[in-house]
Protein backbone atom coordinates (compact mmCIF):
# COMPACT_ATOMS: atom_id res chain seq x y z
CA UNK A 1 0.00 0.00 0.00
CA UNK A 2 2.97 2.42 0.90
CA UNK A 3 4.84 1.39 -2.01
CA UNK A 4 1.84 2.07 -4.31
CA UNK A 5 0.94 6.07 -2.43
CA UNK A 6 4.88 6.58 -3.58
CA UNK A 7 4.91 5.75 -6.50
CA UNK A 8 1.57 7.73 -7.34
CA UNK A 9 2.86 10.59 -5.59
CA UNK A 10 5.30 13.28 -7.46
CA UNK A 11 8.80 14.04 -6.25
CA UNK A 12 7.59 17.14 -5.02
CA UNK A 13 4.52 16.33 -3.27
CA UNK A 14 7.13 13.55 -1.62
CA UNK A 15 9.58 15.79 -0.53
CA UNK A 16 6.83 18.33 -0.04
CA UNK A 17 5.55 15.28 2.71
CA UNK A 18 8.91 14.32 4.37
CA UNK A 19 9.43 18.44 4.71
CA UNK A 20 6.03 18.21 7.00
CA UNK A 21 7.13 15.22 8.88
CA UNK A 22 10.30 16.67 9.77
CA UNK A 23 8.37 20.04 11.11
CA UNK A 24 6.34 18.06 12.94
CA UNK A 25 8.96 16.04 14.70
CA UNK A 26 10.90 19.45 14.90
CA UNK A 27 7.80 21.08 16.52
CA UNK A 28 7.41 18.09 19.08
CA UNK A 29 11.20 18.31 19.56
CA UNK A 30 11.05 21.62 20.35
CA UNK A 31 7.73 21.40 22.24
CA UNK A 32 9.67 18.44 24.84
CA UNK A 33 12.62 20.66 24.82
CA UNK A 34 10.49 23.90 25.98
CA UNK A 35 8.83 21.79 28.51
CA UNK A 36 12.35 20.49 30.00
CA UNK A 37 13.35 23.67 30.14
CA UNK A 38 10.49 25.42 31.78
CA UNK A 39 11.30 22.27 34.33
CA UNK A 40 14.54 23.23 34.74
CA UNK A 41 14.05 26.96 35.40
CA UNK A 42 11.46 26.15 37.78
CA UNK A 43 13.91 23.43 40.00
CA UNK A 44 16.57 25.89 39.43
CA UNK A 45 14.14 28.45 41.21
CA UNK A 46 12.79 26.49 43.74
CA UNK A 47 16.69 25.24 44.88
CA UNK A 48 17.43 28.74 44.66
CA UNK A 49 14.49 30.13 47.21
CA UNK A 50 15.10 27.08 49.62
CA UNK A 51 18.76 28.14 49.52
CA UNK A 52 18.03 30.87 50.73
CA UNK A 53 15.50 30.50 53.01
CA UNK A 54 17.53 27.62 54.97
CA UNK A 55 20.35 30.66 55.15
CA UNK A 56 17.94 32.64 56.28
CA UNK A 57 16.74 30.01 59.11
CA UNK A 58 20.65 29.81 59.75
CA UNK A 59 21.70 33.29 60.11
CA UNK A 60 18.17 33.89 62.63
CA UNK A 61 20.32 33.04 65.81
CA UNK A 62 23.73 33.63 64.59
CA UNK A 63 26.46 36.59 65.61
CA UNK A 64 26.67 39.15 62.72
CA UNK A 65 29.36 41.63 63.08
CA UNK A 66 32.74 41.32 64.41
CA UNK A 67 32.13 43.18 67.45
CA UNK A 68 28.95 40.83 68.69
CA UNK A 69 31.55 38.58 68.08
CA UNK A 70 33.88 39.19 69.99
CA UNK A 71 31.63 40.19 72.94
CA UNK A 72 29.62 36.57 72.76
CA UNK A 73 33.12 34.86 72.81
CA UNK A 74 33.68 37.37 75.87
CA UNK A 75 30.64 36.81 77.71
CA UNK A 76 30.96 32.94 77.45
CA UNK A 77 34.79 32.76 78.32
CA UNK A 78 34.18 34.63 81.44
CA UNK A 79 36.22 33.43 84.24
CA UNK A 80 38.26 31.44 81.67
CA UNK A 81 42.01 32.08 82.34
CA UNK A 82 44.79 31.96 79.32
CA UNK A 83 45.10 28.57 79.44
CA UNK A 84 41.73 27.59 79.34
CA UNK A 85 41.39 30.23 75.84
CA UNK A 86 44.01 28.71 74.62
CA UNK A 87 42.88 24.86 75.17
CA UNK A 88 39.58 26.51 73.32
CA UNK A 89 41.21 27.38 70.10
CA UNK A 90 43.35 24.46 69.96
CA UNK A 91 40.05 22.40 70.11
CA UNK A 92 38.08 23.75 67.98
CA UNK A 93 41.37 23.94 65.50
CA UNK A 94 42.06 20.26 65.84
CA UNK A 95 38.17 19.72 65.04
CA UNK A 96 38.11 21.73 62.37
CA UNK A 97 41.12 19.72 60.69
CA UNK A 98 39.45 16.46 61.44
CA UNK A 99 36.32 18.01 59.89
CA UNK A 100 37.97 18.69 57.15
CA UNK A 101 37.02 22.32 57.37
CA UNK A 102 38.85 25.42 56.44
CA UNK A 103 37.96 28.43 58.53
CA UNK A 104 37.25 28.46 62.48
CA UNK A 105 34.12 30.13 62.80
CA UNK A 106 32.93 31.87 66.14
CA UNK A 107 30.19 29.32 66.26
CA UNK A 108 32.50 26.29 66.48
CA UNK A 109 34.32 28.11 69.34
CA UNK A 110 31.48 28.87 71.11
CA UNK A 111 30.35 24.87 70.82
CA UNK A 112 33.92 24.26 72.32
CA UNK A 113 33.54 26.90 74.81
CA UNK A 114 29.86 25.26 76.07
CA UNK A 115 31.80 21.84 76.46
CA UNK A 116 34.27 23.30 78.33
CA UNK A 117 34.89 23.84 81.75
CA UNK A 118 37.46 26.68 83.34
CA UNK A 119 39.96 25.79 85.70
CA UNK A 120 39.18 28.33 87.75
CA UNK A 121 35.24 25.52 87.85
CA UNK A 122 37.91 22.66 87.75
CA UNK A 123 40.07 23.40 90.75
CA UNK A 124 38.00 25.56 92.73
CA UNK A 125 38.58 23.60 95.90
CA UNK A 126 42.78 23.76 95.56
CA UNK A 127 42.40 27.44 94.39
CA UNK A 128 40.38 28.12 97.47
CA UNK A 129 43.16 25.82 99.60
CA UNK A 130 45.64 28.47 98.04
CA UNK A 131 43.98 31.63 98.40
CA UNK A 132 43.47 30.93 102.24
CA UNK A 133 46.90 29.89 102.66
CA UNK A 134 47.90 33.19 100.80
CA UNK A 135 45.28 35.36 103.51
CA UNK A 136 47.24 33.13 106.26
CA UNK A 137 50.60 34.48 105.34
CA UNK A 138 49.73 38.17 104.29
CA UNK A 139 51.21 37.42 100.86
CA UNK A 140 49.89 40.60 98.82
CA UNK A 141 48.77 39.80 95.39
CA UNK A 142 50.90 40.17 92.48
CA UNK A 143 50.30 43.48 90.61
Amino acid sequence: WEEQVYNELSKEEIEKRKKEILLGMNTDKQAEFEQKDAIRKKAKEQTKNQAENLEEAQNKGKITTKEEKVKKLAEKTDGFSGADIEAVVKEAIETAFVQNRSALTTEKLLDVVQNTHPLKEVMKHKIKEYEDKFKDLKIKAAS
